[in-house]
């Protein structure tokens, strides 16, 4: 899973958003899977995914994912874990985006 993860991210750092979020897809459910979606492992993946959509300019669809990765470090770690604060700040910086899109659209 971590290889995967790490696979995944590397993609996303080289610019390759598509293969980056289909690997973080895969990844996660097979994570969630073997270990369960409140497991640290599956957590850090969910993360992971929700700043690979962040990166991909994608803010809205990064949302749930850093949503669910911040409640589950919360409940496991605490919420003063580095973790669950560098997810945290995460998702007020994807908030941020999403926000900063919807302005900027015709429809705003």
């Amino acid at each position: 899973m971590i290889a995967s993860g790490n696979l995944a991210s590397a993609y996303a750092a080289a610019g390759r958003h598509d293969d980056a979020l289909t690997l973080f897809e895969a990844t996660l459910a097979a994570s969630d899977s073997a270990f369960g979606a409140e497991h640290p492992v599956s957590l850090h993946i969910r993360h992971l995914f929700g700043v690979s959509y962040l990166d991909a300019e994608q803010p809205d669809d990064a949302v749930p994912h850093l949503e669910a990765a911040l409640t589950g470090r919360v409940h496991a770690l605490g919420p003063d874990h580095p973790a669950t604060v560098a997810t945290r700040t995460r998702l007020a910086q994807v908030r941020q985006a999403a926000a900063r899109r919807r302005a900027q659209s015709p429809s705003g």
